[in-house]
């Protein structure tokens, strides 16, 4: 259903029908789980489904960038990309020659990413906080953990341009005590020290496979590379100062246009070759027959049919006005 929603919107603003599409997954999506994405395409009406690595497409992406465009030099110049979501962290080490991108080697911790900044500041002011009242720690609500949590992002936010001790007050934690505490940058490192050395690994593990004596850059993508202590990581490992050469938020989504844009003939845009030398690639997989994927579209038709369906829909159409920005790449024939 989200995918339909989403090739709904396309036609929206295209005024076309869309019956193709390219769709990013991170590198550590298994065979069975690609497939499934494809079958879910298939549902929502999309015939033409192309799947790419998040790694992929940030090359593609960094490849067409006019300020470092290296797909048009002769030289081989070498690059790692270093990615950090909100859930995972993906390295990839790619080779930029003359209209070719090499993937040397590719690493991953899918469960390594700001989240896991988050929650640490969290259990920590929780922890402080359930010992100066200790008659509330069992009183925790819901809202009560996620103001927590909304400040606890803020403040990872301020530390990464402040490295004095700021403060985090918020008013009626729980019941009514007041949360006032303090934390400096220092302190949040020594905190994050194990986050830190799984993340020198993932980096490690992926120059090791690369078999380069060293990087001519560093692209850092995605919000996680906020952290200070991140990046000094990424020089020490790579000998390389990182770098944003394009919008992080945008950088996969660019890649994937890209790579739709290069398989239409009606687009007059340089090709690439791209050549992935890793372990990671791997063939969708199918996880229902023809039989069942038919019982699954008879019942989305009867499903789409009730009223409850429709007083759904009709709503998200109204909110879906609002709605700009949305990750799905899309194109005609």
């Amino acid at each position: 259903m989200l995918i339909k929603k989403l090739r709904d919107m396309a036609q929206s603003n295209l005024g076309d029908e869309v019956r193709s599409a390219v769709l990013n997954v991170p590198i550590f999506c298994d065979e069975y789980e690609r497939g499934a994405l494809l079958e879910a395409a298939s549902l929502a009406g999309l015939d033409n489904v192309e799947l790419v690595n998040e790694t992929t497409a940030v090359c593609i992406a960094y490849a067409f960038n006019t300020t470092c465009s290296h797909h048009e030099q002769s030289s081989e110049n070498i690059v790692a990309f270093v990615l950090m979501g909100y859930r995972s962290t993906q390295v990839c080490v790619c080779a930029f020659r003359q209209g070719q991108i090499t993937i040397l080697a590719t690493s991953y911790n899918r469960n390594l990413g700001g989240r896991n900044f988050d929650y640490l500041i969290f259990d920590y002011l929780k922890k402080k906080f359930d010992e100066q009242y200790r008659t509330v720690k069992d009183d925790w609500s819901t809202l009560s953990k996620y103001r927590l949590l909304s400040e606890c992002r803020n403040l990872k936010e301020r530390m990464s341009v402040n490295s004095d001790p700021l403060p985090i007050h918020i008013d009626y934690l729980v019941e009514n005590y007041n949360l006032d505490e303090t934390m400096g940058r220092r302190e949040f490192e020594d905190l994050s020290a194990g986050l830190l050395k799984q993340f020198r690994t993932v980096l490690g593990e992926c120059l090791d496979r690369a078999k380069v004596k060293g990087v001519d850059s560093v692209e850092m993508v995605g919000g996680g590379m906020r952290v200070p202590a991140l990046k000094a990581i990424v020089k020490d490992v790579f000998k390389r100062e990182g770098r944003v050469s394009l919008r992080s938020e945008n950088f996969i989504v660019r890649g994937c246009t890209l790579k739709q844009a290069m398989s239409k003939a009606c687009y007059a845009i340089k090709q690439l070759q791209i050549v992935d030398n890793t372990s990671e690639v791997k063939t969708p997989r199918s996880t229902f027959t023809a039989a069942e994927m038919n019982r699954i579209r008879d019942f989305e038709a009867s499903l789409q049919s009730s009223p409850s369906y429709q007083w759904v829909n009709q709503r998200l159409c109204a909110h879906n006005r609002y709605h700009k920005y949305y990750s799905f790449v899309y194109g005609s024939d």
